[in-house]
């Protein structure tokens, strides 16, 4: 897999995931969180027991910034990005155009078909 087929696979996974949520129980004008109240979120249950609680408004208020909505326009950025990068930079400067694109591929760092050697910093570690 090229970094370019993994950076388009992730895209469509995400955007997926996205399109998704956007069709579950939301506000029609987006995700919100009431500031200065406690929120908790309960994702699911397995036997009684919720998989996953949120209580910090700081949690809560990171769920509502990545709206779907938000998370959409997040990726069509990217594409456009990559389309930029693909189409202009790479004529004019190959070294510059691999950066980007390792900077784009690092978002998935923690993915397992991710390659190390895309990272940022070289390494493979989250950059």
């Amino acid at each position: 897999m090229t970094i370019e087929e993994f950076i388009e696979a992730r895209l469509c996974e995400d955007e997926d995931i996205a399109a998704g949520a956007r069709r579950g129980p939301r506000r029609p004008d987006g995700w919100s969180e009431d500031y200065g109240q406690e929120f908790i979120v309960v994702v699911g249950v397995r036997d009684g027991v919720p998989d996953c609680v949120v209580r910090s408004t700081d949690e809560s208020r990171h769920i509502a910034r990545h709206d779907p909505d938000r998370a959409l326009r997040q990726y069509a950025a990217l594409r456009k990005i990559m389309r930029l990068n693909r189409e202009d930079i790479a004529d004019v400067d190959s070294g510059a155009s691999m950066q980007i694109t390792e900077a784009v591929a690092s978002i998935w760092s923690d993915h397992p078909d991710f390659d190390p050697s895309w990272a940022v910093d070289g390494g493979g570690s989250n950059p």
